[in-house]
């Protein structure tokens, strides 16, 4: 874009806080629309899960903690986000973390309308997607197990 050989683009965080600053505008801006998409998912084989159910219910756990200092321990998040991308610049770390915090859902909820999104885009292209139903695709039992014990009432009252 700085070279005028393109118009427009799709950035993500943090490299659209640097189009901001050389005086570009958003057209779209993702996040704010909050509109339900599973950008990121965790995967992994019905055997690996049958096999593994301490392992996974373990790791989820650390995946909720990770969420929740995401949310509230933002200088922690910074420091880690600073070491990671190897950034420095502080309203470049705002700008990323304010537009991904957004799209971070804080008890890791699966939505079943963000799994339907791909599952449309998928079909448009190969027809047995619209045969698939979200919730065929999901195993909630860690996250139930977590609702259900408290675990995650507690992690969010700082009650570890």
């Amino acid at each position: 874009m700085v070279s005028e050989a393109i118009d427009a683009a799709v950035l993500l965080p943090p490299i659209d806080a640097q189009a901001i600053d050389l005086g570009y505008h958003y057209v779209i801006n993702g996040p704010e629309l909050r509109i339900p998409y599973a950008a990121t998912t965790l995967v992994a084989r019905r055997a690996t899960i049958a096999k593994r159910q301490q392992v996974l219910s373990r790791f989820m756990r650390v995946m909720a903690e990770a969420g929740m200092i995401l949310h509230t321990d933002r200088e922690f998040t910074y420091k880690v986000l600073g070491k990671q991308l190897r950034l420095t610049d502080r309203k470049i770390l705002d700008a990323a973390y304010n537009a991904e915090i957004k799209a971070l859902e804080p008890r890791l909820v699966f939505k079943p309308e963000a799994l339907q999104a791909i599952l449309d885009e998928v079909a448009e292209i190969d027809p047995r997607a619209k045969k698939i139903k979200p919730q065929d695709l999901v195993d909630t039992r860690f996250l139930d197990e977590m609702e259900k014990s408290g675990f995650f009432d507690q992690l969010w009252s700082g009650k570890r």
